[in-house]
C-alpha cells in the first residue's frame, strides 16, 4: 500500500515526498547470514526509492548500517532518552545492573549507561538451527549476583533472546525482578509464553508498533513518540535542522 501511494504522489507530481516509517520491517535481514539468503533491508530501501519517496524518517534502527542502504535522505531518531526517563521512572535502580543481550548492541547499551549511571553487563548468545530461531548464552561478561537486571533491546519479536538471556541471568544469582525495554515491541508467537515468565516484572517499549499482545499488557508499559516524531515533521517540513533536535537532547540527555 505504501508503494501504491507513493506511485500515486510522484505521477500527481508532488515536490516532495517523505515517508514516516517509525519501525522500519525487514531490517533484521541487513545481512547475509547463511548462503543464498535475501538482503530484505537494501531490497526495501530500494523499493521506496524508486517508487519516488525523496526522504524516508525512522526510528532506531536495527543496525546503522541501513542508512547507507539509501540513496535519499534517511533521518534516524532514537528513542533512547525517553526509554531511559521511563526506566528510572518506574524502576528500583538500587543495585540494578544494565543487560545488553548482544555485543553487537554495546554502542547503543553505553548510552543507556551515560544516562542511568548503572553499570554495564555484556551477554553473548549465539544462535542455533537453519534460521536462527534458536538462541543459547555462551557467557555473561560482568557480575549479576544480587543485582536487578535491566535487559535492553531494540526489538522484541519472539522473545526468546529475552527468556534466554533471563533463565541465564538467574542462574548467574541475579534477583527475580527483571526489567525488559525495548523499542519496537512486535510481539509475535510465541512471545506471551516466553515474556510471562513471573521474574519479568515490567516490560517497557514505544508504540512504533501497536501493542496487540492482551496476555502481557498488564506488566507492560507503553511510551509515546507522538511528540519526537510530530517534532522532526516539523522541523522538516520548515526546513530547520534536525541536528539540532539532537543537540538539544544531548544538553539534557548525553546520547
Amino acid at each position: 500500500e505504501l508503494l501504491v501511494m507513493l506511485d500515486a504522489f510522484r505521477r500527481a507530481s508532488a515536490s516532495r515526498i517523505t515517508v514516516v516509517m517509525p519501525y522500519y520491517g525487514y531490517a533484521r535481514q541487513e545481512k547475509k547470514s547463511t548462503g543464498r539468503e535475501p538482503i530484505t533491508a537494501k531490497l526495501v530501501a530500494n523499493l521506496l526509492t524508486t517508487a519516488g519517496a525523496n526522504r524516508v524518517v525512522t526510528i532506531d534502527l536495527h543496525s546503522p548500517v541501513i542508512q547507507g542502504f539509501f540513496d535519499i535522505e534517511m533521518i534516524h531518531l532514537t528513542t533512547v532518552p525517553l526509554l531511559a526517563n521511563h526506566i528510572r521512572a518506574i524502576t528500583n535502580l538500587q543495585d540494578a545492573v544494565l543487560i545488553t543481550p548482544d555485543t553487537g548492541r554495546v554502542k547503543v547499551a553505553e548510552k543507556y549507561v551515560n544516562l542511568l549511571n548503572l553499570p554495564l553487563v555484556v551477554m553473548h548468545k549465539q544462535r542455533s538451527g537453519e534460521r536462527g530461531e534458536g538462541v543459547e548464552v555462551s557467557a555473561i561478561v560482568g557480575s549479576v549476583e544480587g543485582k536487578r537486571p535491566i535487559i535492553i533491546d531494540d526489538i522484541i519479536a519472539t522473545g526468546s533472546t529475552i527468556a534466554t538471556c533471563a533463565k541465564a541471568l538467574l542462574d548467574g544469582g541475579a534477583l527475580p525482578d527483571m526489567t525488559v525495554a525495548a523499542v519496537h515491541g512486535v510481539f509475535s508467537s510465541p512471545a506471551e509464553e516466553l515474556l510471562g515468565m513471573p521474574e519479568i516484572t515490567r516490560i517497557i517499549v514505544t508504540d512504533t508498533i501497536p501493542l496487540q499482545n492482551q496476555v502481557l499488557a498488564h506488566k507492560t508499559s507503553v511510551i509515546s513518540v507522538a511528540d519526537l516524531l510530530a517534532e522532526a515533521i516539523l522541523r522538516l517540513h520548515e526546513g530547520r535542522s534536525i541536528s539540532a533536535l539532537f543537540r538539544r537532547w544531548n544538553e539534557e540527555f548525553p546520547v
